[in-house]
């Protein structure tokens, strides 16, 4: 039987077809726009390859919409009725397709874990697992995910950077940022195109402060971000970050309007990327015109379609900006509805956006009250700790303009903790006492906009 480069068993294709699947992994990895344009030509000229049609299947499921299921759906029915002459763990990756088609993300993510007890090289699993146990908040599980399989990987494996750039970006996201650093760095070193490594890089540079180090870093990889996908929008939005710490406010500006969010994309990560940086604007007391209003339409299109409620907080903080507080309430209110006992992620999602409304109608008090008791369960809903920080802006800002000036210090300090550069407890402790001397007259842009140095 043929395998790919790694020894997996490939079924309904030759080695000329296998090849070409190794292509498309690369494309995978490497975030290359239309992979479908790539696969289906494949499946055409191999109608039984079933490790084709999964990764096709994978990738309408990644869209990150409910309403992209019924397509994932039809692909799951293809794929049984190839089942017979499927290897284990074709079978097991046609299992997942038709779970993630129920939208039971968490039975696939279980699914993948089998796969990768048992085949370690797996990188469609891995893939999968990787990027949804984000999604998911469980960070954790990640870490230990990549332990449990790097006595299988080492230099010598093919392809050995795709499986140590997530190892990096976890590291990063347990506060390991020296191995993250090494892991990432070691990634595009390997493979200069791999975006989710330089992707990692940017993530240990932003938690350090490192900002001119990190504007050294993407710019001079921009120039070939139109060959990858929507993905280096997110890139872009970590260009912004280190500009906007480094006080380049009309680099932001011109950043977002020809980078970040040029159009009226719906794609959960621009959404996210688009609400998240004018929101960093806005709370330093820039005019960011009409650029709210950018975003409105895609998101009162897709509201409450998308399968990461991350990107659900973003929406109500566009519909909060642009004050349509009813579809606002309307959206609340059909939060509230997917609420159940069992279920803590829906839950964490409704007051996150019950306190965005809240803030925005004028009850900053309320809003904070919803704040403080969740700001260490809401990781649960994923994102990074730099996507997340704007959680605790918002919180920050309900206690300023609450004046509640304790405990907006406090967050404050809290804030400050999660970028102490090495071990500079010095540094820390200095900033932290210019943050205890603020009144409610002072000025707490410079904190917001400048986290750590």
């Amino acid at each position: 039987m043929v395998t790919d480069v790694r020894g997996l068993a490939l079924t309904g294709t030759d080695y000329s077809g296998a090849q070409k699947y190794q292509d498309v992994i690369q494309k995978l990895y490497d975030y290359r726009p239309n992979l479908g344009s790539y696969l289906q030509p494949l499946i055409d000229e191999y109608p039984e390859f079933i490790m084709a049609r999964v990764v096709l299947a994978y990738g309408m499921a990644s869209e990150g919409r409910y309403s992209s299921l019924v397509n994932v759906a039809i692909k799951g029915s293809e794929l049984n009725s190839l089942r017979e002459g499927a290897t284990e763990r074709e079978s097991l990756h046609i299992d997942a397709v038709n779970t993630w088609s129920k939208g039971d993300l968490k039975g696939a993510i279980e699914i993948w874990d089998a796969i990768l007890a048992k085949w370690p090289f797996d990188l469609v699993a891995f893939r999968q697992m990787t990027m949804n146990l984000f999604w998911m908040g469980q960070r954790r599980r990640l870490a230990d995910l990549c332990a449990r399989l790097m006595p299988y990987w080492d230099e010598t494996t093919p392809d050995y950077g795709f499986f140590i750039g997530p190892v990096g970006f976890v590291m990063e996201e347990l506060g390991q940022y020296s191995l993250a650093e090494k892991y990432a760095r070691r990634a595009v070193e390997l493979n200069p195109s791999d975006m989710w490594a330089v992707h990692a890089v940017a993530h240990v540079l932003e938690m350090q402060g490192r900002n001119e180090e990190g504007i050294d870093w993407i710019e001079p990889k921009s120039h070939v971000f139109h060959e990858h996908n929507a993905f280096v929008g997110h890139l872009w939005w970590h260009l912004s970050l280190f500009h906007l710490e480094s006080g380049n406010v009309d680099k932001v500006l011109s950043l977002f309007d020809q980078q970040v969010y040029p159009g009226n994309s719906d794609f959960y990560l621009d959404i996210q990327n688009g609400a998240s940086l004018l929101s960093r604007l806005s709370f330093i007391g820039v005019d960011v015109g009409d650029r709210w209003k950018k975003l409105l339409e895609a998101v009162e299109n897709a509201k409450l379609d998308y399968v990461y409620d991350f990107t659900d907080i973003h929406n109500a903080i566009v519909l909060a900006r642009n004050e349509r507080f009813g579809e606002l309430k309307s959206m609340n209110d059909q939060l509230s509805r997917r609420l159940s006992s069992s279920d803590h992620d829906p839950w964490l999602t409704y007051q996150l956006t019950k306190a965005i409304e809240d803030i925005h109608m004028g009850d900053p008090a309320r809003a904070a009250d919803r704040l403080a008791p969740i700001r260490y369960d809401q990781l649960a809903l994923g994102g990074s700790h730099a996507q997340q920080d704007l959680f605790l802006q918002y919180q920050i800002m309900a206690y300023r303009n609450s004046e509640n000036l304790p405990m907006m210090k406090a967050a404050l300090k809290e804030r400050l903790a999660k970028r102490i550069i090495g071990n500079d407890v010095d540094g820390y402790l200095t900033k932290a006492r210019q943050i205890d001397s603020l009144t409610l007259n002072d000025s707490i842009t410079p904190y917001l906009q400048k986290v750590s140095g």
